[in-house]
């Protein structure tokens, strides 16, 4: 009865509830964070081989071995626009002499087992692990 009251006496002190409201000169400046980022991951053959990254975090693994012990296999995250984003493979054994990754859409990095991208939209990012 309180509530109904109070809601009466407060309708009552606004002279028209229908008026639309003006703004003038609203300016919104900011970056839009809700980007994907898609990690397609080829030649994974082991639950250990996966794609990391670290800021935002991503373990990206084979979707065969999503209920081994491990890491939760997510190919995914989000992340805010032209920010750069390294990706590092993950496998066992020596980079460069039992295996290597292949990238696609992504721009290597000297040491060929990361790259870096920067999401502008939504993106998909290929890595392919080759045994040597």
């Amino acid at each position: 009865m309180l509530a109904l009251a109070l809601s009466a006496a407060l309708l009552g002190q606004i002279e028209d509830p229908v008026a639309p409201t003006r703004v003038a000169d609203v300016i919104v400046v900011g970056s839009y964070f809700d980007y994907r980022l898609r990690v397609n991951l080829a030649g994974a053959d082991s639950p250990s081989d996966l794609v990391v990254s670290a800021d935002p975090a991503m373990n990206c693994g084979d979707q065969r071995f999503d209920t081994t012990p491990g890491p939760y296999r997510q190919c995914w995250l989000r992340g805010r626009r032209n920010t750069p984003i390294v990706l590092t493979a993950q496998q066992a054994g020596v980079f460069g002499r039992d295996w290597t990754v292949d990238w696609i859409g992504c721009q290597p990095l000297d040491d060929g087992r990361s790259c870096a991208v920067a999401i502008s939209g939504e993106m998909e990012v290929g890595a392919t692990f080759r045994a040597l």
